[in-house]
């Protein structure tokens, strides 16, 4: 007891002489400039900062009349926060310095007081969709024929559920000589129905990352992805030189795109006119892939308007969640 007693008092003596020293992280200064998506100042933007790894601590700020506000605080080579007010979407903003950023003999980084943009959306026209967040994870009930998916029931259409359209026609075919494998193919029934990748811009830190409406143009008809469980040699040889051995084991093996390098902006629905042009349709959006597991099961999350209009602009307080 007197020995740990001893270390316990002795740490706490070095602590005292040298330990504020040991981790006084570097200071570092960055201006935050707010604007609209037009490039315009915001004023009056509550602000939040974190200075990471250096402190758990927060500092609060508020935009200027020019829509600037300076952060500095010591961190270890990143700040950043965020910002809001009403009506605006929240936003955030962030700088990080480089391993050799340090000025030591000031203890600080640099570039000193660089000045970053913080960009606001404004809040529109939000309106109520139908939601499947994606706990609820539909399994293809037959394999081998095409099965409508009703989007604004978020349930595959008689017999096989509740839904009445067949916003998205899943065909699922087993892989021969896997253990488990299906190619899962995606198609639609008008002329003007489909769907098309859209990927968020990594520099857009707002809640809201998608277009306010959806495209015109750019839709596709057909889409596919597979996943498969299967037997497969391994060889030891190839990673440990000299060890002679191999044996059999399971892989798994897709063309699926991990979240965050896909999503997905859909119309379905659609109505032309008498001369085949497209007069209206319902559309919606998918964060993330749309995936399929090797026995069949899907796993997508999705955002339908029902009100005939291409806005993608959902309000997360008057949505319909459908699982």
């Amino acid at each position: 007891m007197k020995k740990i007693l001893f270390a316990t008092t002795l740490n706490a003596v070095l602590f005292m002489q040298f330990g504020c020293t040991a981790v006084q992280f570097p200071e570092g200064k960055l201006s935050v400039k707010v604007v609209d998506q037009s490039g315009t100042a915001v004023s009056n933007v509550t602000a939040k900062a974190y200075f990471y790894e250096a402190s758990s601590s927060t500092r609060d700020y508020v935009s200027d009349s020019n829509g600037v506000f300076v952060v500095q605080g010591r961190c270890d080579r990143s700040i950043g926060g965020r910002v809001e007010k009403n009506g605006y979407y929240k936003g955030g903003f962030g700088y990080g310095w480089g391993p050799d950023g340090i000025n030591k003999a000031l203890n600080r980084w640099e570039p000193w007081n660089p000045t970053v943009t913080a960009v606001m959306k404004k809040i529109r026209n939000p309106v109520p969709m139908k939601h499947l967040t994606g706990w609820k994870r539909p399994k293809i009930p037959e394999f081998g024929k095409p099965i409508g998916f009703d989007l604004e029931e978020g349930d595959w259409v008689f017999p096989y559920g509740s839904g009445i359209h067949a916003d998205f026609i899943f065909t699922a075919n087993e892989i021969p000589d896997v253990i488990a494998g299906i190619s899962l193919h995606l198609s639609f029934i008008n002329e003007f129905d489909g769907i098309q990748e859209y990927l968020f811009d990594p520099q857009d830190h707002s809640r809201f990352k998608w277009p306010y409406e959806a495209p015109d143009g750019g839709y596709t008809n057909r889409w596919s992805r597979y996943a498969k469980k299967f037997l497969a040699t391994f060889d030891y040889s190839e990673f440990y030189p000299g060890k002679d051995y191999k044996e059999m084991v399971t892989r798994l093996e897709d063309n699926l795109k991990e979240d965050g390098e896909v999503n997905y902006i859909f119309r379905v629905r659609s109505v032309v006119d008498e001369k085949g042009n497209l007069v209206r349709a319902c559309y919606g959006k998918i964060e993330g892939e749309i995936k399929v597991s090797p026995n069949g099961g899907l796993h997508f999350r999705y955002w339908f308007n029902p009100d005939w209009t291409p806005n993608l602009e959902d309000d997360p307080m008057k949505n319909w969640e459908l699982d």
